[in-house]
């Protein structure tokens, strides 16, 4: 079967032959004008010459609603809209303020008061960087002026001026694809390859064995292990004059592979951060939205105080970051243009359609009937797994968190096929 449909290879040779698409690789061409309305958690989306395809990603990404519902569209088309990165700082819209209380603000995460909006995940995490960065000289210069020696060589990229100090991330992660974002980021070396980087730590990320039932204590003593490898790495690169600022986590590794820790690993990591004064930044650009059964993947931990810093992106429809008061820069940015797609003036944005988290039963109820349905799959793959030679057992497992993720078995010679229609 070919796919997409062959009127459309046309449109999809002259995308790839054009400069800016050239390195992109393209499937099909969308008609978000006839995308129909959303189904469930999945998004019907139509092909430019009218086949209908479900659009599983739109979860992960920019829309979660799907392109098409009208209140989605619509805001799209709102003149504020389509003013384009005014400079926030000295000229701030009038109603900036109460559209950021509306929206963004009326779900901030417990403890982080203050907001910047950004374009993107990858700048939210680039520039959430700097935010510690300059958090954590503070902490050092106390109340004192800039030093003539700082002013002086931080232009040349020397200390004191600029620091040396680093952020902690971990094997597996994703963060973007920035200079800073690249070397927290340690998923696929395609990403990485012929970049330069910076000398920053890296723990190992728990691997954790399934059903998670059976392997409780091999478990615990592979998060005991990744979490003692954390304290080592910040000890080990403040005697290296490199200074660990801050730690970085997915609460679900996404594009890395789709790992998974406890609640207890994270709430112990967090201690860490604590003990060692680093700041702790929870990147939800891939995990917050409500996929996970709560509208921050992070409130799974059950904490008070979860972070300090927290990133997001995709399907909250535009990028930026929350965090505590005392990490408040002197300088303000953003774009106000984003969030007018959550409750513009027409007041049909995401969260009006998505209200905070009483929108998230659906995820909470299904997802551990699907779970408890996959779990009684591994005796009757095993069983076909003798009839196919080499046959790689990649197992359902009920590891996600929510509808975050969905892990199907993959062999050699043999699709097997869910019929999801009957969970």
């Amino acid at each position: 079967m070919e796919v997409p449909r062959p009127g459309v290879q046309s449109e999809l040779q002259l995308l790839a032959c054009t400069t800016a698409s050239a390195t992109q690789n393209p499937s099909c061409i969308c008609n978000l004008h006839h995308s129909s309305r959303p189904c469930g958690i999945l998004n019907p989306q139509s092909e430019a010459r009218g086949r209908t395809h479900i659009l599983v990603d739109a979860p992960r990404v920019l829309n979660p609603l799907s392109h098409n519902r009208t209140s989605s569209t619509v805001s799209f088309f709102i003149n504020s809209t389509f003013i384009n990165r005014p400079a926030l700082g000295i000229l701030p819209p009038e109603n900036f303020v109460e559209k950021l209380r509306e929206s963004l603000l009326s779900v901030a995460p417990k403890g982080m008061s203050q907001l910047i909006t950004m374009a993107c995940g990858s700048c939210s995490n680039e520039n959430a960087f700097k935010t510690i960065f300059m958090w954590y000289r503070s902490k050092e210069r106390g109340q004192s002026a800039f030093s003539k020696e700082e002013l002086e060589t931080c232009m040349i990229n020397q200390a004191p001026g600029c620091p040396d100090y680093s952020i902690l991330s971990f094997m597996g992660a994703f963060h973007g694809r920035t200079m800073g974002c690249l070397a927290t980021t340690h998923s696929k070396a395609i990403h990485k390859i012929d970049i330069p980087s910076f000398d920053w730590p890296i723990a190992p990320f728990p691997r954790l064995k399934y059903p998670l039932e059976d392997f409780v204590k091999e478990n615990q003593q592979e998060e005991a292990r990744c979490l003692e490898e954390v304290e080592d790495l910040i000890v080990k690169y403040r005697k290296k004059k490199k200074t660990v600022a801050g730690i970085i986590v997915e609460p679900i590794q996404s594009e890395g592979g789709d790992n998974h820790a406890s609640d207890d690993f994270f709430r112990k990591l967090r201690d860490i951060s604590r003990k060692h004064g680093c700041a702790f930044l929870v990147d939800e650009v891939q995990t917050g939205g409500g996929s996970t059964g709560k509208f921050w993947a992070h409130e799974h931990w059950g904490l008070d105080d979860p972070a300090d810093v927290m990133t997001f992106s995709k399907k909250m429809m535009t990028g930026g970051f929350f965090h505590k008061e005392e990490f408040r820069p002197n300088a303000v940015s953003g774009d106000p243009a984003h969030p007018s797609l959550f409750p513009g003036q027409d007041h049909r944005g995401f969260l009006r359609l998505h209200p905070h988290r009483s929108n998230l039963k659906p995820v909470v109820t299904m997802a551990p009937a699907l779970s408890e349905r996959l779990t009684a799959l591994p005796s009757v793959i095993r069983l076909l797994t003798c009839l196919c030679a080499p046959a790689v057992i990649l197992l359902v497992v009920p590891a996600a968190v929510g509808a975050f993720a969905l892990h199907l078995a993959q062999f050699s010679g043999l699709l097997l096929r869910l019929n999801l229609t009957t969970i």
